[in-house]
């Protein structure tokens, strides 16, 4: 499953992590991607981090190719607001 939303509200059951051993994946283009990444491990979850470079939009192939290999529970993954002109075909 791909999650895009607060990290916190797994603490309510509603789609983030759930808690401790949950493997995740943490798609990151920059700091909001990392910090969601950071939350859920100290939640204790295990977390294996997707690094894009800033700015530039997600690759799909390369989340696919993660997700597949590692199998998580879910991908968290930034939210991309239509100021920044970066278009995530994920």
């Amino acid at each position: 499953a791909l999650r895009s939303g607060h990290v916190w509200q797994g603490r309510a059951g509603r789609g983030g992590p759930r808690g401790r051993g949950e493997r995740l994946l943490a798609v990151s283009g920059g700091k909001f991607g990392d910090r969601w990444g950071e939350i859920a491990a100290a939640l204790g979850c295990e977390v294996s981090f997707l690094r894009c470079e800033p700015g530039r939009p997600i690759d799909p192939a390369a989340v696919a190719e993660r997700v597949a290999a590692e199998q998580p529970a879910a991908a968290l993954v930034r939210a991309v607001y239509r100021l920044s002109d970066v278009f995530d075909a994920i």
